[in-house]
């Protein structure tokens, strides 16, 4: 942990004070997660990635600013954070799932490897929600994720998270019998193009 991860961590921290999740724990658990996921996936050049993994949610749901981060940790940290950050007035215009399809759509690469692993870490926390919200987050998670591997060429890193999220919506149950169905379909195209780049990086 170096001394820019601890003050981003600091700050983070600072800024989500008082908010928690839905079983109550300190908010900044979630960042810390996702920044840590990302680490382990071993992605070259990736240091300002786990930075704005630690501060994605926080000109969202905090008081902070892009001109703030952009000023305290510099432009591309804060430029990945606001690439992940929800326009309330565009949402509010076309709908949230609607949003959020062509958001995973346009933004850059590396933003979209933030945004799986928010998305990942959300879906693992379901088992701590009611039954209702993790049927509810279980099917726009399928609908995202569908729109996304049907509608845009994802690299390998893109593929292997969404793996994750797929199995963990398997493991779940909270889908359709239809809405299984093309989730394993889409787990063994996945699991067959990351087996085919393995064998080819031997």
């Amino acid at each position: 942990m170096n001394e820019l991860y601890k003050k981003i961590l600091n700050y983070a921290t600072f800024m989500h004070r008082g908010l928690v999740r839905e079983d109550n724990t300190p908010y900044i658990e979630h960042p810390k997660r996702v920044a840590s996921y990302i680490e382990s996936l071993n992605i070259e050049d990736s240091d300002n990635l786990i930075y704005a993994a630690l501060l994605h949610d926080t000109i969202e749901d905090t008081d902070a600013s892009y001109k703030e981060i952009e000023i305290l940790f510099g432009k591309e940290i804060a430029d990945l954070v606001l690439e992940v950050t929800t326009d309330d007035k565009e949402k509010a215009k076309v709908g949230k799932l609607n949003y959020l399809k062509d958001k995973v759509l346009n933004i850059s690469d590396m933003a979209l490897i933030l945004k799986l692993s928010d998305r990942l870490d959300n879906v693992r926390d379901l088992i701590n929600a009611n039954k209702n919200f993790q049927i509810k987050y279980s099917n726009e998670t399928y609908e995202l994720i569908y729109h996304l591997i049907q509608n845009r060429e994802l690299n390998n890193i893109h593929k292997e998270i969404s793996r994750e999220i797929i199995l963990k919506l398997i493991e779940y149950n909270n889908l359709s019998i239809e809405q299984i169905k093309n989730l394993n379909a889409m787990l063994t195209e996945l699991n067959n193009d990351l087996t085919m780049k393995r064998k080819l990086d031997k």
